[in-house]
């Protein structure tokens, strides 16, 4: 019978006694055998006790209800030496039997490859694959057979492997393969899937966090700064101090007034020198006389510049691409009879590439103070360019130094990018600084150029050092 369509037979069986004397058993001994499975399969319905007169028959109803594809056999005793019958019941079901088709399987992640898993139908009926999956992971597809799978033939379940970034040490990727069936016995039957995604092993990086870039300071005073001679240090010196610190290289030199070429020797130091050279050689450049020269500031400086070049007094001062920072110390207003756009036009021809900033330390008009007048023309001088305005005529001015190391860092891109070595997973990058994670809202990553931006943002300091952590990227 079948076990999927039939589920349960019952069979009539008629006991007569035969004998001359009266048969009363309150209750039959049952189905013996030697298989209890099968033996299970058969059972008595209703009555289980026989009281018979001689010559009377009396019927027990039998149930057959067989559980899977196969002979049951089974006897029923009506006691320890009475055997009423032999029977024999024939259960057809449809019987899955589950085997992986392929070799352990390796598979760069983010591609795919087709695995057929082979389903055979060992039963007597038509075996129905109704679904089938592997595991909860997203890196498996299955689609079970669209045909139910005849008895004794071989049917597949096809599945794509497409192994999805999983992050670092996560090669293995084998799971359990789960069919179900309308097999009754075993509904559920499954297999093991060997399976592993390939990457290109793990890449590290270290970024070296610059957004310093490259400055130049050229420093020119008029005369009449003597009293100030010991303020002027302290501020140079804080002054160098913060640009060597926040620029990957800085040139620094000074002029006083009448002539375009330093005094000093050397003629600029850079920010490699001792910090104390540095305030040294300004301290030495500048005048520091009682009186001022009146000479034009600005005009100065475009000669200056113009001796940049080589065989100039100040040849190899001007980095290329670095911001100029012409910081003017004069003593009242700029005597120049050229306009200012002109002159800050000449001013940026000569300097050449990078960005001109020009700031002013001296009387501004905003405090009187008759040893510093106004610096008229320079203080505009100043606004047109980004520069600063720091008043001398204010009581701790020399803490204002700050300002002009403002003037060249906060003009700067403050993002950083960097190409990397190896295409990776994107979803692999990590960054990190000192052990602490970055979060990924101060960075970015760029696939079109490989490159990881890292934002102002992330508060970092130049010196620092960005390590980068990925898998390599392999192709299918």
């Amino acid at each position: 019978m079948s076990v999927l369509e039939d589920v349960v037979a019952v069979l009539p069986l008629d006991l007569e006694n035969t004998g001359s004397e009266h048969v009363n058993v309150e209750e039959l001994l049952g189905m013996l055998g030697t298989q209890p499975d099968e033996v299970a399969a058969f059972s008595i319905q209703g009555e289980t006790s026989v009281d018979l007169a001689p010559g009377e028959i009396e019927t027990l109803y039998l149930a057959f209800e067989p559980d899977t594809d196969r002979v049951f056999h089974a006897e029923l005793f009506l006691d320890t030496t009475t055997r009423l019958a032999r029977l024999e019941g024939v259960g057809t079901a449809p019987v899955a039997r589950v085997s992986a088709q392929w070799s352990a399987v390796q598979t760069p992640i983010e591609c795919s490859e087709d695995l057929l898993i082979g389903v055979e139908n060992v039963g007597s009926e038509p075996l129905v694959v109704s679904d089938a999956w592997i595991g909860t992971s997203e890196d498996f597809a299955v689609v079970v057979p669209a045909e139910p799978i005849a008895p004794g033939e071989l049917g597949f379940v096809a599945a794509t492997f497409t192994p999805q970034v999983a992050g670092f040490d996560a090669e293995d990727r084998s799971d359990v393969l789960t069919v179900e069936t309308n097999d009754p016995l075993n509904p559920f039957v499954t297999v093991d899937v060997n399976a592993t995604a390939v990457d290109g092993g793990e890449v590290q990086e270290a970024v070296p966090y610059d957004i310093s870039g490259s400055a130049d300071l050229l420093v020119i005073a008029d005369g009449g700064l003597s009293s100030y001679r010991s303020d002027l240090r302290e501020f140079f010196g804080d002054l160098v101090h913060d640009l060597a610190d926040t620029h990957g290289s800085v040139h620094i030199a000074g002029l006083g007034p009448s002539s375009p070429c330093p005094i000093t020797t050397p003629t600029f130091v850079s920010s490699t020198s001792d910090l104390a050279e540095q305030a040294d050689l300004l301290d030495q450049a500048l005048p520091w006389t009682e009186e001022a020269s009146g000479e034009a500031l600005l005009e100065l400086a475009v000669d200056a510049l113009d001796r940049t070049v080589d065989g100039g007094c100040l040849e190899g001062f001007r980095q290329d691409g670095a911001a100029l920072h012409v910081v003017l110390f004069p003593r009242g207003s700029d005597p120049s009879t050229t306009a200012l756009a002109d002159q800050l036009h000449f001013l940026e021809d000569a300097a050449g590439d990078g960005p001109v900033y020009v700031s002013v330390v001296g009387g501004t008009g905003d405090t009187v103070c008759p040893e510093h007048p106004p610096a008229t023309g320079y203080t505009e001088a100043a606004a047109s360019t980004g520069g600063a305005s720091v008043d001398l005529c204010v009581a701790g001015w020399e803490s204002s130094y700050g300002l002009l190391v403002d003037v060249t860092r906060g003009n700067q891109d403050r993002d950083i990018s960097w190409t990397l070595a190896e295409a990776p997973y994107p979803e692999t990058l990590e960054l990190s600084v000192d052990g602490q994670v970055l979060d990924s809202e101060v960075w970015a990553y760029d696939p079109e150029t490989n490159t990881v931006l890292i934002s102002e943002s992330a508060n970092l300091t130049t010196g620092q050092t960005v390590d980068i952590r990925y898998l390599r990227r392999t192709d299918c």
